[in-house]
């Protein structure tokens, strides 16, 4: 959060939530580096290797919390097991979500927070109960924290689908019962909002500096160099659905499908739907408007990637008609699923930004349109060239050192506590497992 430098601390712009989860981690790394006899670093010296690869296990184990999160939330809305298994394992393996988890990027803990906030509001749309609510609003306040713009994008969008679930009671106009509702998802928003000032304050002087004033791009040939949100919105939207280096649907070929999928969808869960919508084309004319909207060095369009766990919601309804649909839709979908584990495959086995090196003058970034809009520097295809190539190693390097074993162990065990999350949050509590009743209660 803070770095050292000429005797004084400087206060890093980004969220606190994340490195708050990271902190076990590393000093778990710390104590196994102890163990092995490895002397400590100093405070300005690089940290010790086990502890790095101990702080790198949190992303995987988010990523794998989103996708156990996805399945419980799917069994929530009625899926059957087995169709709420395709779709987590949709998510996991044939999304840019999966790459995500071998980098340090807030996109996957925003999406899986946004994920909890949705499954929340399911909850107390089918039980009544206005604690979910809040505990739906302590779930978009914790990813204000983690990231502004999920706070954001997130309270205006969560409170026109608490509207949409509440369309009884406009109609017979329960005004009280509304309100009351709304206050307990957005009072939990206004305090998480509260701590983002305060710490503005504490990290720059000014509750309101977000640490972003005067972050500005490279002039390119299609941008200016301008800071802040000076992107035109249609070359933002454009950019980040069809351009041919960026579209969201090249690095996830499933989510072309999501369209055909919708309708279906909204019938059945109409206020999942029209939040999981709203949230999805607020995050993208957010960041369509915003100076770096490709969040390059990265696979794809990483500030899309908090919306791709609700954007394939629609894809359930694919396994629920998988057996009996047409051919030609199972052929379809199967394709371009394979097609997305394919794509993925690539990012995670060689590090793109060795592609991304070998295209763009990291120098001033000048030609980085190059693979953002021409599809002779497309960076999946470059992915490929590098591979065959062997021009990178392949990312193996966890395997050299001398604490992945301890570490291997500490992701089974978050996998497993992950699965039990999702259990109770489904309501398929495990029996004998005291926890899960009373989080199975919480949640219902």
């Amino acid at each position: 959060m803070q770095s050292l430098a000429r005797g004084q601390w400087h206060s890093a712009q980004y969220g606190i939530v994340q490195p708050l989860l990271a902190l076990p981690l590393y000093t778990l790394g710390h104590l196994a580096s102890a163990l092995q006899g490895v002397p400590p670093a100093g405070v300005r010296g690089p940290a010790e290797p086990t502890a790095q690869l101990f702080t790198t296990l949190l992303m995987p184990v988010l990523v794998a919390g989103v996708n156990a999160l996805f399945c419980g939330l799917a069994l929530r809305l009625g899926y059957p097991p087995g169709v709420a298994a395709f779709g987590a394992l949709a998510l996991g393996l044939s999304t840019i979500l999966w790459p995500y988890a071998k980098t340090s990027f807030t996109e996957p803990l925003n999406a899986g927070l946004l994920l909890l906030a949705l499954a929340f509001l399911t909850a107390a749309g089918q039980s009544g109960r206005r604690c979910a609510l809040v505990w739906a609003g302590c779930s978009l306040a914790v990813g204000g924290l983690n990231s502004l713009p999920v706070l954001l994008v997130g309270a205006p969008t969560f409170g026109l689908g608490l509207l949409v679930d509440a369309r009884e009671e406009l109609r017979e106009r329960h005004w009280v019962p509304l309100v009351r509702r709304l206050c307990a998802l957005g009072l939990p928003m206004l305090a998480g909002a509260g701590v983002w000032l305060l710490l503005n304050y504490l990290r720059r002087g000014h509750p309101l500096a977000t640490g972003y004033e005067g972050d500005f791009g490279f002039p390119t040939l299609v941008y200016d160099g301008s800071g802040g949100f000076s992107t035109p919105l249609l070359i933002g939207v454009y950019s980040l659905l069809f351009s041919a280096g960026k579209s969201l649907f090249l690095y996830s070929p499933l989510l072309a499908l999501t369209v055909w999928w919708l309708p279906a969808f909204w019938r059945r869960h109409r206020t999942v739907g029209v939040t999981a919508a709203l949230v999805s084309v607020g995050v993208l004319l957010f960041y369509a408007r915003w100076h770096s909207w490709h969040g390059d060095i990265a696979w794809g369009p990483r500030y899309l990637v908090p919306t791709v766990p609700l954007l394939i919601l629609p894809i359930l309804e694919i396994g629920r008609t998988m057996a009996t649909g047409r051919r030609p839709m199972r052929w379809t979908a199967g394709g371009l699923l394979a097609l997305g584990v394919i794509v993925q495959l690539l990012a995670v086995s060689v590090d793109y930004g060795h592609y991304f090196a070998r295209v763009v003058d990291t120098r001033d970034y000048h030609n980085e349109y190059l693979i953002e809009y021409l599809p002779h520097f497309n960076p999946i295809w470059g992915q490929v060239e590098v591979i065959r190539s062997r021009a990178a190693p392949f990312d193996l390097r966890w395997a050299s050192q001398p604490g992945w074993p301890v570490a291997a162990v500490l992701v089974l065990a978050a996998l497993s506590t992950t699965h039990l999350l999702a259990s109770a949050l489904a309501g398929q509590v495990i029996p004998g497992t005291e926890v899960a009743r009373r989080a199975g209660r919480l949640l219902r």
